[in-house]
């Protein structure tokens, strides 16, 4: 410790050294600024005696667009092995309907599936979304995109 001191010289360029890192940290990098997305709300629809859970998990203009999906049936299970892949639908306010990229299954039982379907992204703005699942009736699920 007596050298560092006795040798100033070594103490001003680590002083130099680091508030040369500091400013151009400080000057140089981009700082991020991180907007988290708005969730909308999930939706619930009973109907042909089973139980549709729909939550949007993403849903930017401009990007994939995902939602959790939960098929719920006890009277008949059979309706829950719905593949989404092949009868959902999404409409955008921009009147062009997107068919679904893929259905991903995460949880399956006798009675209930849980899964998320995801859309490809669209080349232009939407404010609104329309999901459209056909099975044994047509369930049509809308949000609007908060600005």
């Amino acid at each position: 410790m007596e050298k560092l001191i006795r040798n100033p010289y070594l103490i001003i360029t680590a002083i130099i050294v680091v508030l040369a890192a500091v400013l151009y940290t400080v000057f140089h990098v981009k700082h991020v600024t991180i907007i988290p997305q708005t969730p909308l709300q999930e939706k619930v629809v009973i109907q042909d005696e089973m139980r549709i859970l729909v939550t949007p998990l993403t849903y930017k203009p401009k990007s994939e667009v995902t939602f959790k999906v939960q098929l719920e049936c006890y009277q008949h299970p059979e309706q829950t092995r719905l593949d989404l892949h092949q009868t959902a639908l999404l409409e955008t306010n921009t009147g062009k309907p997107l068919l679904p990229t893929k259905w991903d299954v995460s949880r399956r039982e006798d009675y209930l599936v849980i899964g998320t379907v995801s859309f490809p992204a669209t080349s232009v703005d939407y404010s609104r979304i329309k999901l459209t699942i056909f099975g044994l009736s047509e369930i049509a699920l809308e949000w609007t995109i908060p600005k």
